[in-house]
C-alpha cells in the first residue's frame, strides 16, 4: 500500500512540475521591439466579405497619436465608402502588440519584418510600409477643447491629444468669434468642427465647419 500511495504522490508531484514549467513558457514576455521603428505610414487592403476588399492606410506619429483611413471598395457605378478613425497607439510589451485606441473598438497588430497584421481571425489583415509617407491631409471630425488668446486659437483634440493651432482662415476667425460670444472670459469650450491638417509653417488645423460649441463641457 504504502509503495503505491508514494508511486501516486509522484505521478502527482510530476504532473504539477510539468504544467508549472508550461505555465512559465507561455508567460514569457514578448520580443522587445524598437518604439521608434514603429513610427511611419502603413498601407494595404484588408479582406473583406461583400466587397472587393478595403484600401486602409495608417499613420503612426512620433507623438503617439494615429490616423487611420479606409476606404471600402464598391462595385462598379457606386460610390467608395470612406472612414476615418484617430486616436493614441503604444505597444504593449507583454503581449508583443501594436494598440490603436480612440473612438470604436481597439485595434491590435503583430509586428513582423516591418510589416503590421491585425490580431484577428481568418484572413489575414496586412499592413505593408508606404515608402512615400504621404500626409494625413483627409477632412475629418474633430472634438477638443478651444481656447483663443492674442488672436491665436488653440485645440487640444481629446481623442489624439494633439495641441494644435488653429489656421488664422476664415473659418478659424469664425470660431473665435463663436467661442467669444458664449465664453467672454476666454475659458476654453468642448468644439466640435470638420476640419483637416495643413502643414505649411507647421502643423496647423484648418476649420472647415463648425458643428458645437458648448462651454463647460470637456474631454
Amino acid at each position: 500500500m504504502r509503495s503505491i500511495a508514494h508511486f501516486l504522490v509522484s505521478v502527482v508531484a510530476a504532473l504539477a512540475l510539468a504544467a508549472c514549467r508550461g505555465h512559465d513558457s507561455d508567460s514569457e514576455p514578448a520580443p522587445a521591439v524598437d518604439i521608434g521603428a514603429l513610427v511611419g505610414v502603413y498601407a494595404g487592403v484588408f479582406p473583406c466579405e461583400n466587397c472587393p476588399g478595403i484600401d486602409t492606410r495608417l499613420w503612426l506619429r512620433p507623438d503617439g497619436a494615429f490616423f487611420m483611413r479606409q476606404d471600402r471598395r464598391a462595385a462598379e457605378g457606386a460610390d467608395v465608402e470612406r472612414t476615418n478613425a484617430l486616436g493614441r497607439w503604444a505597444w504593449d510589451g507583454g503581449a508583443g502588440e501594436l494598440v490603436l485606441r480612440g473612438h470604436g473598438p481597439e485595434r491590435r497588430f503583430h509586428y513582423v519584418d516591418g510589416a503590421l497584421q491585425m490580431a484577428v481571425a481568418g484572413l489575414p489583415h496586412v499592413l505593408q510600409r508606404d515608402s512615400a509617407e504621404p500626409p494625413f491631409t483627409d477632412r475629418v471630425r474633430l472634438e477638443g477643447q478651444y481656447e483663443s488668446s492674442v488672436g491665436v486659437g488653440t485645440l487640444r483634440e481629446c481623442a489624439t491629444g494633439l495641441a494644435l493651432t488653429v489656421r488664422d482662415d476664415n473659418g478659424g476667425r469664425n470660431l473665435r468669434r463663436r467661442h467669444r460670444a458664449v465664453s467672454p472670459a476666454n475659458r476654453t469650450a468642448w468644439v466640435a468642427i470638420e476640419a483637416h491638417l495643413g502643414y505649411e509653417r507647421g502643423e496647423v488645423v484648418a476649420v472647415d465647419r463648425l458643428l458645437a460649441i458648448r462651454p463647460g463641457q470637456s474631454c
